[in-house]
């Protein structure tokens, strides 16, 4: 089975078109991505990025890190500009379209930062807005859908999409 990441664009966006068709398709996917975002940066919350006190060669923690950017779903802007088309509440398709800019600069720049800005808006739009949070689950703030939401977190990553 082919990875929807590798198709050809044309055909990428005709099967997440296809997949996510209504808000209860994108809350779900959501959902997913979320969890996959929670993944991907576990290692980096784990230090092993780093290469003092966990015993990691400096070319072992490149490669730790560079899996964050490899080909796949949650790395295609395309996905979450779908996401943002199909939902019915402007501030989180909003939300999702900073997500979009988010994965686009760490794609480009392989900057850690921007996908930890991407899971903080993902988690709150996600667990928040979209779905049920988790018992205990505290939402971030930083998405501006978000009830509660953080002006000076929300803002932080306006001024960084704007930066990048």
């Amino acid at each position: 089975m082919t990875s929807v990441a590798l198709l050809p664009l044309a055909d990428r966006t005709k099967a997440i078109n296809s997949a996510i068709a209504t808000p209860e398709e994108a809350a779900k996917a959501l959902g997913y991505i979320h969890l996959r975002f929670n993944e991907i940066l576990g290692g980096y919350n784990a230090g092993w990025f780093k290469t003092e006190g966990y015993g990691h060669s400096v070319e072992a923690a490149e490669q730790a890190k560079e899996g964050i950017f490899d080909v796949r779903l949650t790395n295609d802007t395309e996905l979450y500009l779908r996401l943002a088309d199909v939902i019915d509440n402007e501030k989180a398709a909003q939300d999702l379209r900073d997500v979009a800019a988010l994965v686009e600069i760490g794609m480009k720049k392989r900057d850690v930062q921007a996908y930890l800005y991407a899971h903080r808006v993902i988690h709150d739009v996600d667990s928040f807005v979209l779905n049920s949070p988790d018992d205990g689950e505290e939402p971030y703030g930083a998405a501006r859908s978000v009830k509660g939401a953080d002006s000076k977190k929300v803002a932080e990553i306006a001024a960084y999409i704007e930066k990048n």
